[in-house]
């Protein structure tokens, strides 16, 4: 078999490859085994697959790519063996890749996809893919096409920061409602996964029906600097739920706030604006000069020190 070359390749049959096993396939040359028709690349037994090396994958074309089956695709060698076979896969050999082979290749094989196969994958089949060990450089290379076709639970997923971090503002803007409500975050403290790591580009272009999938705990992840990049449409949604705006320039605390009863800061100055529902708001810390603009309602704002105050048209009681 080590002597094989493309003409014996390309001459063996299906029902021939199914005799062979793991060693025999190893045997094979790279000439040979890339000479294998459709048909007899998809009878290779999964239990050899493994054995195929990476330089026969880099030279299988898209047809050889599409004759294999998933059950050969879930035995692929892990990129951290010996062979590594997934980090072989070009564009066109990506795009010959169906929904119901990539659903079997494990996390452990698809985060080493390379940058040129990974946005090519089909949008039909990207949805499958198991994306639960891609970092912020894989999912950099995730395109706008097939965001569309992501599940919210591959987007769930992605749930360490340097995930989120490297999607593209592209990719987020053309998410379905459905699939962002997937983003996971907190709502108490200094935000660290999900929605909080997403980039301000990101959240710029984040869509009022994105928004309007998600809970208030997921709503109240976003930080602060992160609110201070919203478009005006998300702002105007927010506002018109009643829900409290906190922006400062690099803040990492919660940016929203669905209750009506908002404690400053004690720490840190910023920028508080009310939505269509009244607000009891109070700052207890005299050395930090909030600047506060209140509902079109009856607010009740209480603040200490040299806070800039915004009253709207209700009948508010202010005291310092």
């Amino acid at each position: 078999l080590a002597y094989f070359g493309s003409t014996q390749g390309a001459a063996i049959t299906s029902a021939q490859i199914k005799t062979l096993d793991a060693t025999d396939i190893l045997a094979l040359g790279v000439d040979a085994i890339t000479a294998l028709s459709p048909a007899a690349i998809a009878a290779i037994p999964s239990a050899a697959f493994a054995n195929i090396t990476t330089a026969a994958f880099a030279l299988f074309t898209p047809a050889q790519v599409a004759a294999m089956t998933p059950a050969q695709l879930s035995q692929m060698a892990n990129p951290s063996g010996s062979n590594g076979q997934t980090v072989a896969f070009g564009p066109d050999q990506a795009a010959a890749l169906t929904s119901k082979q990539v659903v079997k290749i494990v996390a452990a094989d698809a985060v080493s996809f390379t940058s040129d196969a990974i946005p090519a994958i089909k949008a039909a089949a990207i949805g499958s893919l198991d994306l639960s060990s891609f970092t912020s450089t894989e999912v950099a290379y995730l395109t706008a096409t097939q965001a569309p076709a992501i599940t919210s639970k591959q987007i769930a997923a992605l749930d360490d920061s340097a995930d989120t971090s490297g999607l593209t503002a592209d990719f987020v803007a053309a998410l379905t409602p459905t699939a962002f409500k997937g983003f996971t975050g907190t709502n108490a403290g200094a935000k660290t996964q999900g929605i909080p790591s997403l980039t301000t580009d990101a959240v710029a272009v984040i869509t009022t029906a994105q928004l309007a999938a998600l809970t208030t705990t997921q709503v109240e992840s976003f930080t602060q600097t992160q609110v201070n990049n919203f478009s005006a449409d998300v702002l105007t949604v927010l506002a018109n739920k009643g829900y409290t705006t906190i922006t400062t320039s690099a803040g990492t605390k919660s940016g929203i706030e669905t209750s009506t009863v908002i404690a400053g800061d004690s720490t840190t100055a910023a920028t508080y604006t009310a939505g269509k529902k009244a607000i009891a708001f109070t700052n207890s810390n005299a050395g930090i000069a909030d600047t506060i603009t209140g509902s079109s309602l009856a607010d009740t704002i209480s603040y200490m020190g040299a806070d800039s105050i915004t009253s709207g048209a209700g009948n508010d009681s202010i005291t310092s």
